[in-house]
């Protein structure tokens, strides 16, 4: 690296012209300090769907969208437009309309999941009276 007196002794003119062709063609050392990326192999998880999506909630998505139900996006993702299609959907098939994905609304819509398990509803029983 020179100092910078070998500039100032290279007079104002030489210097300008050496910054301007530093600008111009750029420097000398930038394609060095620059590796070539290195092509990685695809891991294990590139296979799985991103963060977020489910591939259950996709296949409920779709059969809501065949039912004529609207879900939004087929995009894997229970959100308020997938659970309104949900709610919807459990109203006209006499379901209680949750919202929520449970044994009885799976079997309506004839989806085999792979992964989510639904629940059914747990219905307490009537507390007795007691007497006073």
């Amino acid at each position: 690296m020179r100092s910078f007196t070998f500039y100032r002794d290279l007079g104002r003119k030489k210097t300008v012209a050496l910054l301007a062709a530093l600008v111009v063609f750029g420097s000398p050392f930038a394609s060095v300090a620059q590796p070539k990326p290195v092509p990685h192999p695809p891991s294990p998880r590139a296979a799985k769907p991103p963060a977020g999506q489910d591939p259950d909630i996709v296949k409920v998505q779709q059969a809501l969208k065949e039912k004529g139900h609207d879900p939004g996006p087929v995009d894997g993702i229970f959100g308020p437009s997938t659970r309104a299609a949900l709610q919807a959907f459990q109203k006209s098939q006499g379901l209680d309309p949750s919202g929520r994905l449970d044994r009885g609304t799976v079997d309506k819509l004839g989806v085999q999941l792979t992964q989510f398990t639904p629940k059914q509803p747990v219905r307490k029983p009537p507390t007795p009276a007691r007497p006073k």
